[in-house]
């Protein structure tokens, strides 16, 4: 019989509930006060996106592990994978990263991969859509299209003296006045 969820969250949390006995298998503790919700990662380098990302209690608030999905995922199956990667992170802390031991946990809920991109193996796949999203049913989010999101340009303007130096301003404070490089020249807005 599949729940019926009115948000995200509560799924997430049904979905906490639903690999906690993985997890206890496997010999790791799900914290009790943790928190799953819908969210973009902090952080990112390189580009790359952040599908999960697990906060230690000490950061939080409340004394809270707070764990965040990325909004940019809406497949059921993906998002229990990063979940369970997270909750990896939840059980061993923060602090060891994505090192030998968060490996070896990893791998003993059934996570396969480089530790820093750990998702469920075929065998957990299986387990996770004959069981877990028979009872979760459809995870309730629309994905959100992070390539269509406008990207914000830099307000700064490069202004160049005619000895060379540059620098960088506001619109607004070019309204004002060009600026003036050390040596009393004025610095003219540079057309890139």
């Amino acid at each position: 019989m599949t729940a019926y969820f009115d948000t995200r969250e509560q799924w997430l949390m049904a979905a906490v509930q639903e690999l906690e006995p993985r997890f206890s298998d496997a010999g790791l503790s799900i914290p009790a006060k943790i928190k799953v919700s819908c969210g973009f990662g902090i952080g990112a380098r390189g580009g790359k996106k952040i599908l999960g990302q697990c906060f230690s209690p000490e950061v939080s608030q409340s004394g809270n592990t707070e764990i965040f999905i990325s909004p940019i995922i809406d497949d059921s199956l993906k998002v229990i994978g990063v979940l369970a990667h997270e909750l990896v992170h939840a059980c061993i802390g923060n602090d060891k990263g994505h090192g030998e031991e968060f490996k070896r946990a990893g791998e003993s809920v059934g996570l396969i991969g480089k530790a820093s991109e750990m998702l469920p193996c075929s065998a957990m796949q299986t387990d996770i859509t004959d069981t877990i999203l028979p009872i979760l049913g459809t995870y309730p989010h629309a994905a959100l299209d992070d390539s269509k999101r406008k990207r914000q340009t830099t307000r700064l303007i490069k202004c160049v003296s005619a000895g060379g130096y540059s620098v960088w301003t506001t619109r607004k404070h070019l309204d004002i006045g060009y600026p003036i490089d050390p040596n009393g020249d004025q610095c003219f807005p540079k057309e890139e």
